[in-house]
C-alpha cells in the first residue's frame, strides 16, 4: 500500500482521474487489471476502484448485468453526469457490502462502448452515509473527460 502525500492526477483512455492526498494506493488486488486503480480512503472505511475498459452495453445495460450477475435483482439506477462524462449509477449490496456504482460514457463506438467504472465498497453498512460525506464527493469532482 502506497499513500499519496499529495493530489494525484492520473490520466488514461480519455479521461483523467483526480485522486485527493492522503488515500492509500493498493499495489496488489484481485480488482487490479489493466486500467484499474484500486485505493483506499484515509480513514480505511471504504475502497475506491476506477476501471476503464470495453464492453457490448451500454452504460445502464453494464450496471443491471452487474447486479443481477451477483444479487439476481436490480436496484433503481439513476442517471449522472461527472466532469463532463455522462452516464448511469447504482448503490446496492447486501449484508456483508454496499457498493456505489457508476459507469460513465468515454465513448461509444461500433466495437463497443468504453467506460469508466467507479465502483465505492463499504464494508460498514453504510454506504449512504458515505456517500453524503465530503470525501466522496471530492472523489467524484475529481473525474473529467479529456
Amino acid at each position: 500500500m502506497y499513500l499519496l502525500k499529495n493530489k494525484t492526477c492520473f490520466e488514461t483512455s480519455g479521461v483523467a482521474i483526480t485522486v485527493p492526498e492522503n488515500y492509500y494506493l493498493l499495489g496488489d488486488s484481485a480488482d487490479a487489471a489493466e486500467n484499474t486503480l484500486v485505493f483506499t480512503s484515509p480513514d480505511r472505511h471504504f475502497q475506491v476502484v476506477y476501471k476503464v475498459h470495453t464492453n457490448n452495453l451500454g452504460t445502464k445495460e453494464a450496471l443491471i448485468d452487474t447486479q443481477m450477475g451477483i444479487y439476481g435483482t436490480c436496484r433503481p439506477i439513476e442517471t449522472v453526469m461527472f466532469g463532463g462524462l455522462a452516464g448511469h449509477c447504482a448503490t446496492y449490496g447486501d449484508d456483508n457490502e454496499q457498493i456505489y456504482e457508476a459507469r460513465l460514457l468515454i465513448e461509444a463506438s461500433v466495437a463497443g462502448c468504453t467506460a469508466l467504472e467507479v465502483t465505492v465498497r463499504t464494508y460498514h453498512g453504510d454506504i449512504e452515509k458515505v456517500k453524503a460525506s465530503p470525501t466522496f464527493k471530492t472523489l467524484l469532482a475529481g473525474i473529467r473527460k479529456v
